[in-house]
């Protein structure tokens, strides 16, 4: 299992996403937000299997139907998905990410 936490500053939005995956490589995911489209994302996603979550950004399901909800373009959760399901089928060891933006 693999939890994440993600905290957009821009918005202020907040979401948990946790990823469990099985023997099998099916995974569970249960995403926790206060973004309208962070959740109507989490209730669309199908059923997916770790090895096959896509190889670039634009074969990925997960970036496919966010960018039918999500209206950001720089939103990290869909990304932050991907990663904590990488994490809980052992593909990526576990460490944080940090985003920093500042002006200058």
């Amino acid at each position: 299992m693999a939890k994440t936490h993600v905290h957009m500053g821009n918005c202020g939005m907040k979401t948990t996403i946790r990823a469990i995956v099985d023997d099998s490589q099916q995974v569970e995911l249960k995403i926790q937000s206060d973004c309208p489209a962070i959740c109507a994302l989490a209730q669309i996603l199908p059923p997916l299997n770790a090895l096959d979550i896509g190889r670039t950004i634009l074969d990925s399901v997960i970036y496919q139907l966010a960018n039918e909800q999500i209206k950001h373009i720089s939103c990290a959760v869909p990304a932050a998905i991907l990663r904590t399901v990488e994490v809980a089928a052992g593909i990526a060891l576990s460490d944080d990410t940090h985003i920093y933006t500042q002006d200058i």
